[in-house]
C-alpha cells in the first residue's frame, strides 16, 4: 500500500480519483489546489503525487518542479483533461522526472499500471565536504546518495580514470552510465538519447540498442556517437539540480566486453549539456541574482590541471576566483573590455558550479563554510584567437532565435523543403566540427555549440507542421501582425475558457492569473488584455488608476469594443465612487457604440437617482426628446 497525493481543483476529479486509490488499497489524500499540496508534504511523506496539470494559481507543472526539489520527493504523475501540450515534456524540459502522464477521464487500469512501478525510497547520505576528491570518495559513494549530483560523480571519475557505474533511481527512472578508465562506454535507461541525430527514431533501453537501430536507419557510426555526447550531455543538464532519490557509483561494476568510449570526454559532455539544456537567458538571471555573493575556487587534490578538462576560458575564471571580491566582480574582471564576451564567463561560471570547483558563499545555488576554499595564484590574460569572437557573436545570435533565423531563412517569402535544406547546408558548413578539428579547444568547442544550434534548428523545421508555422511566421512578420504558435494559442484558449468560469463565479484572484498567462502564451488575442485589466483591478493587483491607464491605452479593433473598453473604466470609477467620472465614460460608450446595453442601462440607473434627489421630486418632462432620456426612451421604444 503507498501513501498517494491528489491535487486537483476539479472536486468531481478529485473523488473519482480518490475512490481509484483506495479501491486499489492506497491510502489517498485529495486536496484542491498547489498550496494545499504542499502543506501536505511538509507534514508528512508521500511515495505519489498525482496532480491536475490546469490549475488556477499555481499550475500542476509549477508544483511539479517545487515538488521535485524536496529532499525525498515523491513520484510525480501528470494528468489533465484539456492541456495540449506534452505536458510530460514540458516537466522535463524544467528539470522535473515524472513517472507518466494520465488523461482524463482516468482510467483505472492505466492508473494501477503507473502505480505498480515501484516508488522511491529514503537513503542514505553522503556529505559533499571538502575532501569531496579522490578514489577513495567513490569508494564512500558506492551507497546511495543524495547530496552530490550525478553530474559531480561523474567529473570526478574521470578526473582519477576509475572504472564502474553511476546509478541514478528517481521518480519511477532507473540510469545507468558505465565507465571504463575515466570514458563514458554505457547509457541506458532514459528516453531520447539520439534525439539530436533524429527525432523519429523509437527510444532504445541502452546506447548499443539505440546505436544499432540509428545505423540501421542510415546514421553513421561516428554521428551516432556525437549525438550520444549530445544526449547523456542534456539528461546531466537536467540532472544538475535535483536532490532526492538514490544516486551511487558502483565501483565493482565491470564494463560490458567490446566496449568503446564515447568520442567525447566528460568534460566537454557535461559542457554542451548545459549549453544546450540552460538557455542563456536563465543563466543569466541565475548568475545576476548572484552578484553579491563570493565565489572562490575548490581544487580537486586527486589530478594535476592537464587531467581537469576544461576549455581555457573555465580555467582563467577559476584562477581569477581567488582575487575578486564577489560574483559581479568576477564576472567584470573575466570579461574584460569586450561585453560580448559575457555569455561565455555565465557560461564558464555555469559549468565550474554545477562541477563542484566553484563554490558560492551564501548564496540560494549552495552555500559552504570559508574553510573549505581553496587558494590558486591569478595569472595574467591570455591572447584570443580571432575565430572565438566571431564564433561568440554568432552563438549569441542564435540563443532563442527562430530556427529561421538560425538558419538566415527571415527574408523569405515562401518557404520550401528544398530551400529549408540548402540554407542548412550553407550555413553549417561554417561550424562543422571537421572543419576545426585540429584548432584549439576552445575554437572547437565554440563551433560545436554553433553547429549544435544550427541542427536543432533544422530538426525543427523538419518536424510534423514545422513548415508551416514557419510560413505563417513570415507572413505575420510580412504583415506587421503578431505571431503565436498554434500549440500556444491553444493553450491560451484553454486559460481563457477557465478564466471565465473563475470570473462568473467571483473569484478575481483565481481568474486573473489566468487570464495573465493566455496574455503571456497569446498576446495578439484582444479579449485576453481587455479581461485581464478587468479581473486585475477587481483582484486588487491593479490600482484603479493603473486599470485605467491600461484600458484607455488599449488599440481596440473596432467600434463596439471601444465602448466596451469604456464601460469596464466606467465601472471601475464607480466601485471607487467616481460617480461623476464614471459618468462621462459611459456617456463615451454610447458616443462610440449607441447599441451597447450595458452603458445604456448605468446612464438609466444614474438619471433615475438624479430625478429622485431633485428638491421637488418632479420627474422630467414626458414628452422630451432630447438629452439622455430621449435617448433610452428611443431605445426602449425600439427594443
Amino acid at each position: 500500500m503507498a501513501r498517494i497525493l491528489v491535487v486537483d481543483d476539479d472536486p468531481l476529479t478529485r473523488a473519482m480519483v480518490g475512490d481509484l486509490l483506495r479501491g486499489l488499497g492506497h491510502d489517498a489524500l485529495v486536496v484542491g489546489g498547489a498550496e494545499q499540496a504542499l502543506a501536505a508534504l511538509e507534514r508528512d511523506p508521500y511515495s505519489v503525487m498525482i496532480t491536475d496539470v490546469l490549475m488556477p494559481g499555481m499550475d500542476g507543472l509549477a508544483l511539479a518542479e517545487r515538488v521535485s526539489r524536496l529532499a525525498v520527493p515523491p513520484a510525480i504523475v501528470l494528468m489533465s483533461g484539456g492541456y495540449s501540450g506534452d505536458a510530460a515534456a514540458e516537466a522535463r524540459a524544467r528539470g522535473v522526472l515524472v513517472r507518466g502522464y494520465l488523461p482524463k477521464p482516468i482510467d483505472g487500469k492505466r492508473l494501477a499500471q503507473l502505480l505498480s512501478a515501484g516508488t522511491p525510497s529514503r537513503v542514505t547520505v553522503v556529505e559533499d565536504g571538502p575532501e569531496w576528491s579522490g578514489a577513495g570518495y567513490l569508494e564512500r559513494a558506492s551507497g546511495p546518495t543524495e547530496q552530490v549530483p550525478p553530474i559531480r560523480l561523474l567529473f570526478l571519475a574521470h578526473r582519477v580514470d576509475a572504472t564502474g557505474m553511476l546509478v541514478v533511481e528517481r521518480a519511477g527512472e532507473l540510469v545507468r552510465v558505465v565507465l571504463k578508465a575515466g570514458r563514458v562506454v554505457q547509457v541506458e535507461g532514459f528516453a531520447g538519447l539520439l534525439r539530436s541525430l533524429d527525432p523519429r527514431l523509437p527510444d532504445a533501453p541502452s546506447l548499443p540498442a539505440a546505436m544499432a537501430t540509428a545505423v540501421a536507419a542510415g546514421h553513421g557510426v561516428d554521428a551516432v556517437m556525437d549525438a550520444a555526447c549530445v544526449g547523456l550531455g542534456e539528461w546531466l543538464a537536467r540532472t544538475a539540480r535535483l536532490r532526492g532519490g538514490a544516486v551511487r557509483f558502483d565501483v565493482h561494476a565491470i564494463p560490458p566486453p567490446g566496449a568503446f568510449p564515447l568520442p567525447q570526454p566528460l568534460p566537454r559532455i557535461v559542457a554542451n549539456g548545459l549549453r544546450s539544456g540552460r538557455a542563456i537567458g536563465q543563466v543569466d538571471r541565475d548568475w545576476s541574482a548572484q552578484g553579491s555573493a563570493r565565489a572562490t575556487a575548490r581544487l580537486p587534490d586527486d589530478a594535476p590541471e592537464s587531467r581537469w578538462g576544461l576549455d581555457p576560458t573555465a580555467l582563467r575564471v577559476l584562477r581569477l576566483s581567488q582575487s575578486t571580491v564577489d560574483v559581479n566582480h568576477l564576472v567584470r574582471e573575466a570579461t574584460g573590455a569586450d561585453p560580448q564576451r559575457r555569455p561565455e564567463i555565465l557560461r564558464a561560471l555555469d559549468l565550474l558550479y554545477f562541477l563542484g570547483m566553484l563554490v558560492i558563499d551564501g548564496g540560494p545555488l549552495e552555500a559552504e563554510p570559508a574553510s573549505t576554499r581553496a587558494s590558486i595564484p591569478p595569472v595574467g590574460r591570455t591572447e584570443e584567437d580571432p575565430r572565438v569572437a566571431r564564433m561568440r557573436t554568432a552563438l549569441a545570435a542564435m540563443e532563442g532565435a527562430h530556427p529561421l533565423d538560425v538558419l538566415e531563412l527571415s527574408d523569405r517569402k515562401v518557404l520550401s523543403e528544398a530551400e529549408v535544406q540548402q540554407a542548412y547546408r550553407d550555413i553549417s558548413r561554417r561550424y562543422h566540427p571537421d572543419t576545426y578539428f585540429s584548432a584549439p579547444p576552445l575554437v572547437k568547442a565554440m563551433a560545436e555549440a554553433c553547429f549544435s544550434k544550427i541542427n536543432g534548428a533544422y530538426e525543427s523545421l523538419r518536424a510534423p507542421g514545422g513548415l508551416a508555422e514557419a510560413q505563417r511566421l513570415l507572413s505575420a512578420r510580412a504583415s506587421g501582425r503578431g505571431f503565436v504558435t498554434e500549440r500556444d494559442h491553444q493553450s491560451a484558449r484553454v486559460a481563457y475558457r477557465r478564466a471565465e468560469v473563475l470570473f462568473r463565479n467571483r473569484d478575481w484572484k483565481g481568474a486573473d492569473a489566468l487570464f495573465q498567462e493566455a496574455v503571456k502564451l497569446d498576446a495578439t488575442t484582444w479579449p485576453h488584455a481587455f479581461h485581464a485589466i478587468r479581473a486585475g483591478a477587481l483582484s486588487r493587483r491593479l490600482t484603479a488608476e493603473q486599470a485605467v491607464t491600461q484600458l484607455d491605452a488599449l488599440q481596440c479593433p473596432d467600434m463596439p469594443r471601444r465602448a466596451e473598453v469604456q464601460v469596464a473604466i466606467g465601472n471601475i470609477l464607480k466601485l471607487e465612487g467616481r460617480a461623476a467620472e464614471a459618468v462621462r465614460r459611459y456617456s463615451a460608450a454610447i458616443e462610440a457604440d449607441p447599441e451597447n446595453r450595458d452603458a445604456q442601462r448605468e446612464l438609466r440607473l444614474h438619471q433615475s437617482r438624479a430625478e429622485g434627489a431633485r428638491p421637488d421630486g418632479a420627474s422630467a418632462p414626458a414628452a422630451s426628446t432630447g438629452g439622455l432620456s430621449g435617448l433610452f426612451r428611443r431605445s426602449t421604444d425600439k427594443s
